[in-house]
């Protein structure tokens, strides 16, 4: 738990925040860069433009972005850090071009988890962006006769998560947080030394239909892959896929 903030650090907040720099800030609350953009974002304050520069350790801490998946961003993607004159020795990030590359890049970045107002003013296609995610990770229920069909599966020891998704039209994800939370036996694992190496055209192909709304364990199937390998594979690549209702999510 963070550590709690008092009326006065509140009240200096909300009369600099905006008109000062949010590390000057952060200084002199001897808080974090993180803590203060977090705080003001739950007060609702927000700066008046897009005025504040991030570096690299900073955009990861209050974006909730592992550093791993912005530095892939960084040198395949064309994310936008670069080092200024005045700080030659830490990578930053402008605001405007950041938006820019992630109205590009959508689908690289899970938004409803992606914290509000971080460079202050949003564009628009943001907010829909999150609805749009938010909307489309929402759980079905299980029915009575899904889940006696899949401890019946299960019961056989011969079905792999593939043929289960297949029979149940079920993600390979619903599968398996159902089957741990009912505590049922496992499906039996492909042998994964004889699964060929992904190719370029494969991950650029499955990239392009998953922008237009595909599925992703229809992209699978397509391809002759399983769904948990390709959205291992698509996550090493750097993109933020959403662990509920895989198959759902487009942005």
């Amino acid at each position: 738990m963070g550590k709690h903030w008092s009326q006065d650090e509140i009240d200096l907040l909300e009369n600099k925040f905006g008109k000062t720099s949010v590390e000057s800030i952060a200084h002199n609350l001897g808080r974090t860069k993180a803590a203060v953009i977090s705080k003001a974002g739950q007060l609702g304050i927000v700066m008046k433009d897009n005025q504040e520069w991030f570096t690299v350790a900073d955009f990861c801490d209050v974006a909730d972005i592992s550093r791993s998946t912005v530095e892939y961003w960084i040198k395949n993607c064309g994310f936008p850090a670069k080092k200024k004159k005045a700080a030659k020795k830490y990578r930053q990030i402008n605001p405007l071009d950041f938006w820019k590359w992630a109205e590009k890049n959508k689908h690289r970045i899970y938004w409803p988890t992606f914290t509000q107002r971080i460079f202050g003013a949003e564009p628009e296609w943001v907010g829909k962006a999150r609805k749009s995610s938010s909307k489309a990770t929402q759980r079905r229920p299980w029915t009575k006769w899904e889940i006696e069909e899949l401890k019946y599966l299960l019961n056989q020891n011969k079905y792999t998560y593939p043929e289960i998704s297949e029979r149940l039209n079920r993600s390979h994800g619903a599968i398996k947080r159902k089957i741990y939370d009912l505590e049922l036996p496992w499906p039996i694992y492909i042998n994964r030394k004889a699964v060929p190496e992904y190719t370029k055209e494969e991950i650029s192909q499955s990239v392009t239909l998953y922008e237009q709304g595909w599925p992703l364990n229809k992209i699978a199937k397509k391809l002759g892959r399983t769904e948990m390998g390709l959205r291992g594979k698509l996550e090493r690549s750097g993109y933020r896929i959403n662990g509920k209702k895989l198959e759902e999510v487009r942005v």
